[in-house]
């Protein structure tokens, strides 16, 4: 799939997708093509099995804090 159709279905902002890809950094294999068009080898949204959680900081960031806790908790009850 093309690389704006990609960032969306993953709910990624095309622009951050295009940087990701300059970057080398896209969590999937993409290449140019011929015609200059960035192609994503990606299976369609929901089922690579990879979990994502973003956060963002700022006023608004108590779920962050919540998942964070969470994530703590497990690791300190397991081990």
């Amino acid at each position: 799939m093309k690389l704006a159709e990609w960032a969306r279905a993953y709910g990624v902002h095309p622009q951050t997708a295009y940087r990701w890809f300059r970057e080398d950094r896209m969590p999937a294999p993409a290449r140019r093509v011929e015609s200059g068009t960035i192609w994503v080898d990606a299976a369609p949204a929901g089922v690579s099995g990879r979990v994502v959680i973003y956060g963002r900081r700022g006023a608004r960031n108590r779920a962050v804090r919540a998942v964070t806790a969470v994530g703590h908790g497990e690791a300190g009850a397991g081990g």
